[in-house]
């Protein structure tokens, strides 16, 4: 019969200090979470609250006040409902946030966005392209290397989705067919210059012979100067469409170290009735625009009469209006080989048959696979509006956000005592010295005075218990002068205790200095009397306090200050 050992549960206890510490900041930051949503309800109406978003704003803080939570699942004495929370809890939070991202998010269609991160069609369900994933170029990229039987070879990501997301994939292809990824270098254009040596060093300490650059022509540029100016030759590289057909890597300066790259491109297309289009295009026909006429002068030679005479491209000849593009040799053309421009025209198309499709739809009998929209039901609309930032209301003005266009900008509410009593102000004017800001920022107001009147309770009360504790100290001190020989007065450090009760005496009178309508001495004196007289009381406290412990200390046996004395 075999011996059964109990197992050994370790845990991380409420009371270990990493338990402690992880129990207080969730805690303090769950209070902190709830602190805010509070704040947030109670400003709801108010413009900045409006104009963060509150719904979304709130299921924001909720899913950190949850996340801010989870690690407590992970301290004390472990049980099944924690066990299992643990896995579950990041989990609701992860569909919280891809939630936020469904209610923001419209359908999209892109033409030239590759990234494979883009198919997930949980994160991103309105999002449709033209273009093929990088996930079928990954596997093409995989199923090249096999083809020359390539077993050891290096890879370059842009740091970046496109990068990371087609590295992984690539990876994932290649070692189901035994090839090794002997390192993955990381760039970007926006890198110091170290890192990109970081990278030249990996590559040039490496012995592979074949690289795959999966990274946009304008990140691997920097990489490529550098390869280029040290002279790395004798590398196979494998290039991701986004650059195999660039033009800066095609040069004679960069042919040396990159030519005979290898890689897939976006295939090529011919647009379908474009160039009879372009071929008839002609200011004379009612289509002429300026960049027609602009077209027409570099094209053809001559300025259309209707041109007038502004901006002239190359030359200043009058056209007679026999002149024809029909026959040119120009190579804007030839449209038999576009790219990007042909994945543009199917996003174009795809979203007008879209739309043909439900305006269009017929029935087939009794039912249809889809049901046909009701078109009689659609009411027109305002025209949308297609702004980075909204015109800032009366009482903000506008804040430049940093690193991004003009266009776009933060709407901040003036500051205390400023307006702005226009829409779309780039700054708040200050109101004149006697007037203040309306609380919606946009009027200034003749200033209210309060103060604390002589005539009222609390003025009068004040007055009198200062001037009672100014007559008490001035009457002390009278007595001390009086007195000022007898051995009380001259044990008491008579010229400290002097000054301490005049310091006293001007402690009791500046309650006065907030009595009173306030004039401008008044108010420069409220802020340095109390300060100086309530100094020198502290000084001269101090002062017989050291007094007194020299005195004590004198008297001890064997003292060095009664030797001294």
């Amino acid at each position: 019969m075999m011996n059964q050992i109990l197992k050994t549960i370790e845990y991380l206890s409420y009371h270990e200090p990493m338990g402690i510490a992880l129990t207080v900041v969730s805690l303090v930051g769950a209070v902190l979470s709830l602190s805010t949503v509070s704040l947030f309800l109670y400003h709801r109406d108010t413009p900045v609250i409006k104009a963060s978003n509150f719904d979304l704003s709130c299921l924001l803080l909720f899913s950190l006040f949850l996340c801010i939570l989870c690690p407590l699942t992970f301290i004390g004495r472990p049980t099944v409902w924690t066990c299992m929370l643990r896995h579950t809890a990041f989990g609701v939070l992860e569909h919280l946030k891809l939630v936020n991202f469904t209610i923001l998010d419209g359908n999209k269609v892109s033409y030239f966005s590759t990234c494979a991160c883009l198919s997930n069609r949980a994160k991103y369900p309105t999002f449709f392209r033209t273009i093929p994933s990088d996930f079928f170029q990954a596997k093409a990229l995989a199923a090249l290397v096999k083809r020359f039987g390539w077993q050891w070879i290096g890879a370059i990501q842009s740091d970046n989705d496109y990068g990371r997301n087609g590295i992984l994939a690539f990876r994932e292809e290649v070692e189901k067919m035994g090839v090794c990824v002997a390192f993955t270098g990381t760039v970007l254009r926006t890198f110091k210059r170290e890192k990109i040596l970081a990278v030249v060093e990996m590559i040039k300490r490496s012995t592979v012979k074949v690289i795959l650059a999966f990274v946009p022509e304008g990140d691997l540029y920097p990489l490529m100067k550098e390869i280029v100016r040290q002279n790395i030759t004798g590398i196979q590289w494998i290039a991701s469409e986004a650059w195999i057909t660039a033009a800066r890597p095609s040069t004679p300066k960069m042919y040396r170290s990159f030519g005979g790259s290898i890689g897939f491109v976006v295939r090529k297309m011919a647009i379908p009735k474009l160039r009879p289009f372009l071929m008839d295009l002609s200011p004379y026909t009612g289509r002429g625009s300026a960049f027609v006429n602009d077209f027409w002068e570099v094209v053809v030679g001559c300025r259309p009469p209707s041109a007038g005479t502004q901006n002239p491209t190359q030359t200043s000849q009058i056209c007679n209006g026999n002149e024809s593009l029909r026959g040119s040799q120009n190579a804007f053309f030839n449209v038999t080989q576009l790219r990007v421009s042909y994945n543009v025209y199917k996003a174009v198309y795809a979203v007008a048959h879209a739309i043909h499709y439900v305006l269009f739809c017929q029935p087939v009998g009794n039912k249809t696979v889809k049901p046909c929209l009701d078109t009689s039901q659609i009411q027109p609309k305002e025209v949308p509006e297609s702004v980075c930032s909204s015109v800032c209301p009366v009482g903000t003005r506008k804040a430049q956000i940093k690193g991004q266009s003009i266009c776009c900008f933060d709407c901040i509410p003036c500051a205390d005592g400023a307006i702005a009593n226009s829409t779309g102000a780039t700054d708040c004017t200050p109101c004149p010295r006697e007037y203040w800001s309306n609380e919606g920022r946009d009027e200034c107001i003749l200033k209210t005075i309060e103060y604390l009147s002589y005539h009222e309770p609390m003025g009068i009360a004040l007055t009198v218990v200062s001037l009672v504790g100014a007559v008490l100290s001035l009457s002390t001190v009278s007595l001390f002068l009086y007195h000022r020989d007898t051995p009380v007065i001259k044990a008491s450090n008579f010229d400290l205790s002097c000054l301490l009760l005049f310091s006293l005496f001007l402690c009791f009178l500046c309650p006065l200095t907030f009595i009173g309508r306030p004039t401008v001495w008044t108010c420069m004196l409220r802020h340095t009397a109390f300060g100086v007289t309530f100094a020198l009381c502290m000084s001269c406290v101090l002062g017989k306090t050291i007094v007194v412990v020299t005195a004590f200390k004198a008297t001890l046996p064997g003292s060095k200050i009664q030797e001294t004395a």
